[in-house]
């Protein structure tokens, strides 16, 4: 599990054996390493938010220079909130063959595990590898005993995967819809 408000956070290379669990997520994460985002992985997570964002931003219309410094400062802003919102979260940048595809932010805390935020660079969508890690999330929420939690836009494609992995709607008066899934309880060893 993530990091909890009375335990430290959980090292990298637990998580990755708790995610890279054949059995549970098969091959998609083949080949994939995760590891503590760092201060020279902004520019690529920055590039990485735009890319996520280009269309939607696009559509208002506005000439490119002013799309740019828009993506650039809803980055800055979503990093700051992230930071002060899930200050113990784990930040992890997606690796594959040494060059970054993505980012996973999850956090564990007060017997819920929330998913932060999967991005994926526009190469490797649709290849299984946000099915896995969402998969490979479920399995050590399951086998901790955690609840789940993830915030979506209610036109996120996204959304009928955390569906079919047992999140629902449980509140839907913002702007995104707040989704859980509830605890179970861990196998017995």
């Amino acid at each position: 599990m993530f990091q909890t408000a009375s335990e430290p956070r959980l090292g990298t290379s637990r998580l990755l054996a708790g995610l890279a669990q054949p059995d549970a997520i098969g091959s998609a994460l083949a080949g994939i390493e995760l590891r503590p985002i760092g201060d020279g992985d902004r520019d690529f997570l920055a590039a990485l938010f735009a890319a996520v964002r280009r269309n939607e931003v696009a559509a208002t219309g506005w000439p490119a220079e002013r799309q740019q410094a828009f993506l650039a400062e809803q980055f800055s802003y979503q990093q700051r909130y992230y930071r002060a919102h899930f200050a113990d979260a784990d930040f992890l940048l997606l690796m594959r063959a040494g060059r970054p595809i993505g980012r996973l932010y999850a956090q564990a805390c007060n017997g819920v595990l929330t998913l932060i935020d999967i991005s994926l660079i526009e190469a490797v969508r649709g290849q299984g590898i946000g099915s896995a890690l969402l998969q490979g999330l479920v399995a050590l929420a399951d086998g901790a005993g955690l609840a789940m939690s993830l915030a979506v836009e209610p036109d996120n494609p996204a959304r009928r995967l955390y569906e079919r992995h047992g999140f629902a709607v449980a509140d839907a008066s913002g702007f995104y819809l707040r989704m859980l899934r509830p605890a179970h309880a861990p196998e017995a060893a």
